[in-house]
């Protein structure tokens, strides 16, 4: 999942229908893994940028002013059945951006996750499925000390 910086705000400030309707989709599938936490695990992926908004005392208070309460990410976070998979900071879709940049994007990315109180991250998420097989040997091998897997290698390991 995934907001561009800031994005939120905008849309509330130009469009309060459309503002609504965005914040409940992000409520909606925790609404489902509560249903049904019997059945399956659900992988999901949000942005940094996304994070950020989410967790941010002064759009929370925004929102909460037109009747939206984003306070339900503590629930993501402490929901038994949901396994985040990590990603780019920035939604990056790795391939189009510098080499240099990868490594950065996912830290940065690692590093709000644990602030948040992430539970030990073990998959990963690239954005718009933008991977190639160098981003895979750069960093799909214990010494990079990040875990990278496409979801494809996450769900055939869980068989």
């Amino acid at each position: 999942m995934h907001q561009p910086p800031q994005n939120l705000v905008l849309l509330l400030e130009t469009d309060e229908w459309e503002a609504r309707q965005i914040a409940l989709c992000y409520e909606r599938p925790l609404k489902y893994v509560k249903r049904y936490e019997d059945v399956a695990n659900l992988h999901l992926d949000f942005s940094g940028t996304l994070l950020e908004q989410l967790t941010n005392e002064d759009i929370v208070k925004k929102f909460s002013d037109i009747g939206i309460d984003l306070g339900f990410m503590r629930e993501y976070v402490d929901a038994r059945r949901i396994e985040f998979l990590g990603s780019g900071y920035y939604h990056p879709v790795f391939p189009l951006i510098p080499k240099d940049d990868w490594k950065p994007q996912i830290l940065r990315w690692r590093r709000l996750a644990r602030k948040l109180g992430f539970r030990d991250v073990k998959g990963f998420w690239p954005p718009e499925m933008g991977f190639c097989m160098e981003l895979i040997r750069r960093y799909a091998r214990p010494a990079s000390n990040i875990p990278l897997w496409t979801v494809f290698m996450l769900c055939r390991s869980k068989r």
